[in-house]
């Protein structure tokens, strides 16, 4: 059974994680704005759809699906 300061604790966990995900985004989108290397904009491209997709799927509460 959960107190309610479980569920504190979960919530404001959910909060930070987001709050990181989003700074990261940002940080490596900045990071990309800034280089020109065809190999890492694919990298940093594909880092960003990776943090963005978690993001969508934490903020909707969806569960991960395993291939």
């Amino acid at each position: 059974m959960m107190t309610k300061d479980t569920k504190a604790r979960r919530a404001r966990g959910k909060t930070e994680v987001t709050k990181y995900l989003k700074i990261r985004i940002e940080q490596l989108t900045l990071e990309r704005s800034k280089n020109t290397n065809t190999d890492t904009l694919l990298i940093l491209d594909k880092s960003i759809q990776e943090l963005a997709t978690v993001l969508d799927l934490i903020e909707r509460k969806a569960p991960l699906q395993r291939p």
